[in-house]
């Protein structure tokens, strides 16, 4: 019977909500587009083997963290391996992937369109401050650099960074915030969810 329960364990994922502080920390940018009672948090791998220590991945609304990037609460992280100022970045990106997902966008079919387009080598799909435009909104940026500009946005706006370097989100925050202009407006607006999935 030890032994069995000893096997099973290793398949078990812990599962928890959000934590208060967690709620209050991503309400001034998603206000209640978000229906945060749904929101779970795995610590565990969505991908066992392929998903990286340092990975988190949000397929169908839930976010899933490895345990080198886990926290029991992410607005107060402990995690020493990382800065804790990038762990809450790391947070509010995923969040925003669980604001497409309940606007009825879908992270796991968009983002296997974006790893065939070779999107994940490099990071190429995140990096959006080389093809801003004028005029542009948060329609114009595929799923990964939507959530990178919310969190680049969330990062500068709360003054996380403890060091007194320029941290690097700072260099565009004139056109992130142009860029959020209509979704700090409204952030129910479907008509903000990624158009396409070009890299």
């Amino acid at each position: 019977m030890a032994f069995q329960r000893k096997y099973c364990n290793l398949f078990l994922v812990n599962i928890r909500g959000l934590t208060a502080n967690e709620r209050k920390l991503v309400m001034p940018i998603f206000n209640d587009s978000i229906d945060y009672d749904k929101v779970k948090i795995h610590h565990g791998r969505f991908i066992p083997i392929f998903q990286p220590s340092q990975t988190a991945m949000t397929p169908f609304g839930t976010i899933h963290f490895p345990n080198d990037i886990y926290e029991e609460d992410y607005a107060n992280p402990t995690q020493n391996l990382i800065n804790p100022n990038i762990i809450q970045h790391l947070f509010v990106h995923e969040m925003t992937h669980v604001w497409q997902y309940q606007l009825g966008y879908s992270p796991f079919l968009k983002g296997i369109i974006i790893a065939l387009k070779g999107g994940y080598i490099n990071n190429k799909a995140y990096e959006y401050l080389s093809k801003v435009q004028s005029n542009q909104d948060l329609s114009d940026f595929n799923m990964e650099q939507q959530a990178s500009i919310v969190a680049d946005y969330f990062i500068d706006t709360t003054n996380n960074f403890s060091s007194p370097s320029p941290h690097p989100y700072t260099k565009g925050m004139p056109l992130i915030e142009s860029i959020l202009k209509e979704f700090k407006n409204n952030p129910f607006n479907k008509q903000l969810l990624p158009r396409d999935n070009h890299v």
